[in-house]
């Protein structure tokens, strides 16, 4: 115990607090030896835990793989494609009608109607935005 306070700069009333929380866990075995006790580490408890996280590993592999493939899949296909509309304040450079989307329009993204929307009507603009 004496060495681990020295090395972590602990004090030994923590050192000994969690040597006692590993050994109620099963993570060490206590010899006591005079007035000495000497602590190691059980395998046991920590090979049950490889195994428990190997299984997470094997699933996170799995499906970072998949979504990797994913990734490089949509990546091809995009590579001849335009790039998508995004939103903007302003008409396009390219020269064609911004849609209402693209100019910023309240409620217009993606070509949804308003309609049901709290707060705004089939136009797609708010009671408030309509008096100015």
């Amino acid at each position: 115990m004496n060495d681990i306070v020295s090395v972590l700069d602990i004090h030994q009333s923590g050192v000994s607090r969690h040597l006692r929380l590993l050994l109620e866990a099963g993570f060490v075995q206590v010899r006591p030896d005079g007035q000495h006790r000497y602590y190691s580490l059980r395998p046991e408890p920590f090979r049950e835990l490889e195994a428990w996280l190997a299984s997470y590993q094997r699933l996170w592999d799995a499906r970072l793989t998949r979504f990797g493939e994913a990734l490089e899949k949509r990546q091809r296909k995009g590579a001849g494609m335009p790039a998508r509309a995004t939103r903007s304040a302003s008409p396009r450079i390219d020269g064609e009608q911004a849609t209402p989307a693209q100019k910023g329009a309240p409620h217009a993204a993606h070509g949804r109607p308003a309609e049901g929307r709290p707060g705004s009507t089939e136009s797609g603009r708010t009671p408030a935005q309509k008096e100015k």
